[in-house]
């Protein structure tokens, strides 16, 4: 069997094309380097085989892709132009260092060792510099918000969007000017609440060293990144109004976590100089003081406070050292009332800083069947007795759509029928099993 290279490797870079074998049997073909990541699917035998071929399609030992992007994309198949995808899980962090203040990205399988996605800086803003960037994935879709300006010396932030977390394009930037005396705009920080609302968590300050303040926006239209509504104060005795002039004073670094029905913020607090937390029935308040001082063992000085659940009551909590400049984490396994010894997180290439990790959900062993039926297409998968899965579409493998309901496995094939999907434009499609509480690292 002989595998062409269908395509330009480019660098450190990953592109991916495909390539047809004969019979039934197609290949994506990863290019690393001078390095063919090949995954094969012969829906004539339901059997896969990840192997590796150079361009004489020569066979070659396996080698894992730079910065690990093999765990985004894994196996895909082609059946009458549609394409399914199965994913494995991944932590994505973004972050930036003082050296250059651009947009560094690393992935991990653990969370705990990460390697760069690229082997300099994704993206860097063509006026200002970019600091504290807080990244989700949303629509099949990247989104990062940053710290503009020259350390956050504006009264906006700014909002940047990719397909793959290489190639990044500027959206927007959302001003926070309605608010007087707006000098300086901080660490915006996104949040998905549990309808899909969007919202973001920034705060502002008349001076760089005091009087922060934490407000909320909220996309206008859902699934717009563009236009934003008018931001609103946070309140409660968490977040009390401090007279002009006050040292210190205020709190910045916000991050929103949701367990069952109540609101948890974790924040800098500038008069303690400690990450603490407060809690609310709604999001923007009253917040009361729910974790106060140093409650998980972290010391004073911390910042950038970032919450990832690990399942269950399993939780890991990264945050920047402000003094040393060290990126941190520590867990705990009864729902924040003990944690673990702080552990700093590898630092090469790049002296990292203030930054967000995300979890991308865990899917692997899905094999997905696509087959044609006029207009309609009918995607096919295994599924697991008790788990749970989820489907998303697109058109164009840029921008994803979630199909509404989620699936709950009984052991055998189930079969999603979308129906003029060819006439629509439909042709990919993607299987999300949502992972169980056991399953992370």
């Amino acid at each position: 069997m002989q595998v062409k290279q269908n395509g330009t490797a480019r660098g450190n870079n990953w592109t991916s094309k495909t390539e047809p074998i004969g019979g039934s049997v197609n290949a994506e073909v990863y290019n690393y380097d001078a390095v063919n990541q090949v995954a094969v699917v012969d829906y004539g035998t339901g059997q896969t085989q990840n192997c590796a071929y150079d361009a004489g399609g020569n066979r070659i030992p396996r080698r894992k892709p730079y910065g690990q992007m093999l765990a985004i994309l894994l196996f895909l198949a082609q059946v009458s132009g549609a394409w399914a995808t199965d994913t494995l899980p991944t932590f994505v962090f973004s972050t930036f260092p003082n050296s250059d203040q651009k947009l560094y990205l690393f992935t991990s399988s653990d969370g705990k060792t990460f390697a760069p996605v690229a082997p300099g800086p994704v993206y860097s803003p063509i006026n200002g510099n970019l600091r504290d960037p807080s990244i989700i994935r949303y629509g099949g879709r990247y989104y990062v918000c940053h710290t503009a300006g020259n350390f956050g010396q504006v009264n906006y932030f700014s909002i940047v969007s990719s397909p793959d977390l290489i190639t990044w394009t500027k959206l927007t930037d959302v001003s926070m000017a309605s608010i007087p005396g707006v000098v300086y705009t901080w660490a915006p920080e996104w949040f998905i609440d549990d309808d899909g609302s969007v919202h973001i968590f920034a705060s502002v300050s008349p001076t760089i060293t005091s009087e922060n303040v934490i407000y909320e926006m909220h996309q206008q239209t859902a699934g717009d990144f563009t236009k934003w509504s008018a931001p609103v104060r946070l309140t409660g005795p968490a977040f009390p109004e401090f007279a002009p002039g006050t040292f210190p004073s205020g709190n910045y670094d916000a991050y929103v976590v949701k367990r069952d029905s109540t609101y948890y913020i974790f924040y800098f607090n500038q008069c303690s100089s400690y990450v603490e937390c407060a809690s609310s029935a709604n999001l923007t308040g009253p917040y009361t003081p729910f974790k106060t001082l140093d409650w998980a063992g972290i010391g004073i000085y911390q910042e950038g406070p970032c919450m990832v659940s690990l399942g269950g009551s399993r939780w890991r909590l990264y945050y920047a050292d402000a003094i040393h400049s060290y990126l941190k984490y520590v867990e705990s396994g009864d729902d924040w009332n003990t944690w673990s010894s702080p552990v700093a997180l590898n630092q090469s290439p790049i002296i990292a800083n203030h930054g967000t990790v995300m979890l991308l959900p865990g899917h692997s062993d899905i094999i997905p069947r696509l087959s044609a039926d006029g207009p309609d297409l009918h995607l096919t998968f295994k599924t697991e007795s008790g788990r749970q899965y989820q489907i998303q579409n697109s058109m164009d493998l840029a921008q994803w759509f979630l199909v509404p309901g989620k699936i709950t496995g009984d052991g055998s094939d189930y079969v999603f029928t979308d129906a003029n999907a060819t006439l629509t434009g439909r042709k990919y499609y993607r299987v999300n099993r949502l992972l169980q509480s056991n399953e992370l690292p």
